[in-house]
């Protein structure tokens, strides 16, 4: 299939939807249709868990971070900068949950649950709390439910990464428990993503949190060959 992640298919479908969406002059009806058939199953990927059958799905994850202009490092994000963009993107939701697909739905709750994470942590409301941990939890059940087995883990390993940045250790331990006690098949295909189940299997057994750089914001960079001036470039 090639190098999906350099393609220029992939460069010019991210600037099509991130420009549209950051165009407030532009229904999001006049291209929903557009986005849910992308955003249908993921394009050149399979569903497995190992090497030979196994897809990656990190581009679909990169449109809401593009259109809120916030890097591979989360914990840079200023929710105090979204404005109508914030709200473009929660309408966004709203359509893919009532007309997407399994893997649409997935992918809207999980990356939409840790922009709530980044209110929460900002203006410590009680609701945006509770929003994130409906939208992780809600993503897990879909991704079983499709057998999206990367995401069955990375719900609860992101939600346990939240509970963290919460100050909540015996909650996210708990999550990395469920990851840990994870029956299904995993995924393997990231080594970097790997990485982090074993991170949250080893604080499972341990029960405790070690020491975690993780920035919050899969995926990273270098794992879709991203650039900082392909970055620049689509967000100046």
């Amino acid at each position: 299939m090639g190098n999906y992640y350099k393609s220029k298919g992939w460069s010019e479908t991210r600037l099509y939807f991130v420009s549209k969406i950051k165009d407030l002059s532009i229904d999001l009806r006049d291209f929903i249709d557009e986005y849910l058939l992308w955003m249908e199953s993921p394009k050149g990927h399979k569903k497995g868990a190992n090497k030979k059958g196994a897809g990656r799905f990190d581009a679909y994850a990169i449109i809401y971070r593009n259109v809120l202009r916030i890097d591979k490092n989360g914990l840079g994000a200023d929710p105090s900068t979204w404005g109508l963009l914030f709200d473009r993107i929660k309408d966004l939701h709203e359509m893919v949950m009532k007309d997407g697909s399994i893997f649409a739905k997935i992918m809207t709750c999980e990356n939409l649950a840790h922009r709530y994470l980044d209110l929460y942590l900002k203006y410590k409301k009680e609701e945006d709390y509770e929003r994130f941990e409906k939208l992780y939890k809600t993503a897990y059940d879909l991704s079983v439910k499709g057998e999206y087995w990367k995401n069955v883990d990375s719900s609860y390993y992101w939600l346990g990464i939240a509970y963290i940045r919460c100050e909540e250790p015996i909650k996210a331990i708990k999550c990395f428990c469920k990851v840990a006690g994870n029956k299904n098949p995993q995924y393997r295909m990231s080594t970097a993503f790997w990485k982090k189940v074993k991170y949250a299997k080893t604080c499972c057994k341990r029960q405790e949190i070690l020491p975690c750089k993780e920035s919050f914001q899969d995926p990273p960079l270098d794992e879709v060959n991203e650039t900082p001036h392909e970055i620049e470039t689509l967000e100046s």
